[in-house]
């Protein structure tokens, strides 16, 4: 890109990011948002559509992973922009509680209060968390 005089941005560091977690390179990944996110960002760019959906896919791909950390990292995201309202999304987020075997009582009133409607998926996720309590 440089070579081409492209300048990258906080975007182009996403992608990228994304990228490197498709390919199992977490720790890159995380170095390549770090990056992005000390690049001024606008909040219209960070509540587009493609930035959600970006962010959303990292976030399932933690979740597969069983990171709860990083999961929740850019979760908080989501919820910045009210992307969090969608049921698929806080869904997503359990799965990384399941994954990780991590029991939290909390997972059903965060989604309510955070505006999602829990549906058979939530509560089937919930059943296996439940197994995790000690």
């Amino acid at each position: 890109m440089r070579m081409n005089e492209c300048k990258p941005n906080s975007i182009t560091f996403r992608q990228l990011a994304l990228g490197c977690l498709k390919a199992g390179l977490v720790e890159e990944c995380l170095k390549t948002l770090e990056k992005g996110m000390n690049l001024t960002t606008s909040n219209k760019v960070r509540c587009s559509t493609p930035w959600m959906e970006n962010t959303f896919s990292m976030v399932e791909i933690f979740a597969e992973n069983g990171d709860v950390k990083n999961a929740e990292k850019l979760f908080e995201e989501l919820k910045k922009a009210n992307y969090s309202r969608y049921t698929f999304v806080y869904n997503t987020l359990i799965k990384a509680y399941v994954k990780a075997k991590i029991y939290d009582p909390n997972l059903l009133k965060r989604m309510i209060l955070g505006g999602a409607r829990p549906d058979a998926e939530t509560y089937s996720l919930l059943k296996l968390i439940d197994q995790f309590q000690r």
